[in-house]
C-alpha cells in the first residue's frame, strides 16, 4: 500500500485451521473458551499462544483493522455463547481482537464493517496518521519539533477536544522543567486521549467558521455560500468533516491564505485513501456566481452562526 505498511494476519489460519473451515465459537464455560463444535477441538490455548508470539514480533503500529463478527477478530460484535449447545447469545470482542484492544492502548482499532461509514473511516485514518506523525518525531525529539507538531495540529486538536488541547498546551508551557522523554510521554498520553472520540460536530463547525472568518474577504459570493452550505449540512450530519475541510483547503489556496494550508485539519490523511471525503467536481465547479441553498431553509449566511473567537 502506498501510504502505509500493511501487516496482514489471519489468527485462525495461524493456529492451523484451513480454508474453508468449520465454524468456531466463543463459549463462556468457566471462562472464555474458543471451540470448534463440529470437531470438539478446544482452541483456546493455541489462540493464546499465537497471540502472544504475534505481539512479541509485531513492533510499533499506528492502527489495526479487524474482521467484524469474527470469534477471533471481532471488536464489538463477536457472538459469545453461554453454553456449547443451545446457549444464550451475547456480543463482545473476539479472542484475538480483545488482546489487540488491550495491548494497543490509545492506538485506533476498528472493524471493517464500521469503516464503511465515511465518518468512522475519517476518524480512524485521522487518528492513525496523526499518531504516526507524532511517533516519527521520536521519543528524544527536540522541544522545537514537538512545538511545530503542535502548531500544525492545533486546529485539528481544537476540533477534537478543547479540554485535551488545553492539557497539551499546559504540558508544552511547563516543559522547561521536564526532560524531553517525560514531556514526550505526557504529550503522547493526552494526544491519544484527544483523538479517542470523533469530534463533536459543534466543535468542528466552530473551528471551520473561525477559519472562514480569516479568508472570507478573498472569496466571491458563490464560494462563501457553498462553504456555508457545507458547514450547515455537516452540522445536520449530511456531510462529512472531510468534505468540509477539503473544500476549505481549496478555498484557502484560492484566497491566498498560505499561512493556514499546513494545518493538518485540512488533510489529516492522504485523500487518495478515502476519495469520497472530498467535494465532488460538480460542487467545486458550481462555486462561481451561484446561490447555494441548504435543504429546508433559505441561502446560508454568516448570520446563521453565532460569533466565534479567533483560534488561529
Amino acid at each position: 500500500m502506498e501510504h502505509a505498511d500493511v501487516v496482514p494476519v489471519c489468527p485462525e489460519m495461524e493456529i492451523g485451521l484451513g480454508v474453508p473451515r468449520d465454524p468456531i465459537i466463543i463459549v463462556l464455560d468457566g471462562g472464555r473458551r474458543l471451540v470448534q463444535p463440529s470437531t470438539g477441538r478446544d482452541l483456546t490455548e493455541a489462540m493464546g499462544s499465537f497471540t502472544a508470539s504475534f505481539f512479541e514480533r509485531l513492533g510499533e503500529v499506528d492502527g489495526f483493522v479487524l474482521k467484524s463478527r469474527s470469534p477471533s477478530c471481532g471488536v464489538h460484535d463477536a457472538r459469545i455463547c453461554s453454553e456449547l449447545q443451545d446457549g444464550s447469545l451475547v456480543h463482545g470482542s473476539g479472542m484475538f481482537g480483545r488482546e489487540v484492544v488491550r495491548r494497543l492502548g490509545g492506538i485506533p482499532v476498528e472493524d471493517e464493517a464500521r469503516l464503511r461509514n465515511t465518518g468512522q473511516a475519517e476518524h480512524f485514518l485521522t487518528r492513525a496518521f496523526t499518531l504516526r506523525a507524532f511517533r516519527e518525531l521520536g521519543r528524544d525529539a527536540e522541544r522545537s519539533a514537538l512545538l511545530d507538531f503542535h502548531r500544525r495540529n492545533k486546529l485539528l486538536l481544537r476540533a477534537y477536544s478543547r479540554i485535551e488541547l488545553g492539557h497539551l498546551e499546559r504540558i508544552l508551557a511547563g516543559a522547561a522543567g521536564d526532560d524531553l522523554r517525560t514531556m514526550h510521554n505526557r504529550y503522547s498520553a493526552h494526544l491519544k486521549m484527544a483523538l479517542s472520540r470523533p469530534p463533536r460536530r459543534s466543535n468542528a463547525a466552530h473551528v471551520l467558521m473561525s477559519v472562514f472568518d480569516h479568508v472570507s474577504e478573498g472569496l466571491d459570493r458563490g464560494e462563501k455560500e457553498l462553504f456555508l452550505q457545507y458547514v450547515e449540512l455537516y452540522r445536520d450530519a449530511r456531510r462529512s468533516l472531510g468534505a468540509c475541510t477539503s473544500l476549505m483547503r481549496h478555498l484557502l489556496e484560492r484566497s491566498g491564505a498560505s499561512h493556514l494550508t499546513d494545518q493538518t485539519i485540512f488533510e489529516p490523511f492522504p485523500r487518495e485513501i478515502l476519495p469520497t471525503a472530498a467535494p465532488s467536481p460538480e460542487a467545486l465547479g458550481s462555486m462561481q456566481g451561484r446561490e447555494h441553498t441548504a435543504k429546508g431553509r433559505g441561502p446560508a449566511s454568516r448570520q446563521d452562526y453565532r460569533p466565534v473567537s479567533r483560534c488561529i
